[in-house]
């Protein structure tokens, strides 16, 4: 697109006890995730894990909606929805305790960026 690569930034890997969001230098794991994408559903896979699945409407599949922050950030909490088919995966994949996001709200995921000081 115009602004970056489409869908860039609009998924994160959130811890789900606090909602954060995870970058690489938090969590190293997150390197060995190999995104792709259809014209429908983005798909993650790791070696030795398999892939996950997920449309990229999220109101096509079962999600929760949770809010997500970045720590230091003032008043940064954004919706997102949670794929409920990503919790098993990422348990086996990363380690317990991880989600997968789509975030959500008003503006371009360059702007949910950057209230989340960049790091999704």
């Amino acid at each position: 697109t115009g602004s970056g690569l489409m869908h860039d930034r609009r998924y994160a890997v959130v811890q789900l006890h606090d909602g954060q969001v995870l970058s690489v230098r938090k969590l190293p794991a997150l390197a060995t995730l190999v995104p792709s994408l259809t014209d429908e559903t983005l798909i993650i896979a790791v070696d030795g894990h398999g892939s996950l699945t997920v449309p990229l409407d999220a109101s096509r599949t079962s999600h929760t909606a949770i809010t997500v922050h970045k720590p230091g950030v003032v008043t940064c909490t954004i919706s997102a929805l949670l794929y409920d088919s990503s919790l098993s995966w990422l348990d086996d994949a990363l380690g317990p305790g991880l989600g997968l996001v789509q975030l959500c709200g008003e503006g371009s995921s360059r702007r949910v960026c950057e209230q989340l000081g960049g790091e999704v």
